[in-house]
């Protein structure tokens, strides 16, 4: 089954599209806690999102979450910045 984009699914497309054409967005679910469980708590929706990005080769190297090496590249700041702030310009409107 197939389930509706939430809005902030939608907004992730829609950023991801405007700013890396072609890359797919894929639904994921993280096996860490946030914060948002307090928003949650409270009856407002909340969802993450990562603005994090690195290449294939890259991921496969030291550079993922909780290797040896967490450390992102520069390369990646302005991206991975002007990224997350489209998809909250995305779902603010």
């Amino acid at each position: 089954m197939v389930r509706p984009a939430t809005p902030s699914l939608a907004g992730e497309r829609d950023a991801t599209a405007a700013r890396f054409p072609g890359v797919p967005v894929v639904p994921g679910m993280s096996t860490g806690a946030t914060d948002s469980r307090h928003l949650r708590r409270l009856g407002i929706r909340a969802y993450g999102v990562s603005p994090g990005m690195n290449s294939r080769a890259e991921g496969k190297a030291a550079h993922s979450a909780h290797g040896p090496d967490e450390r992102k590249p520069v390369k990646w700041l302005e991206p991975g910045a002007s990224y997350f702030r489209e998809i909250v310009r995305t779902l603010a409107l």
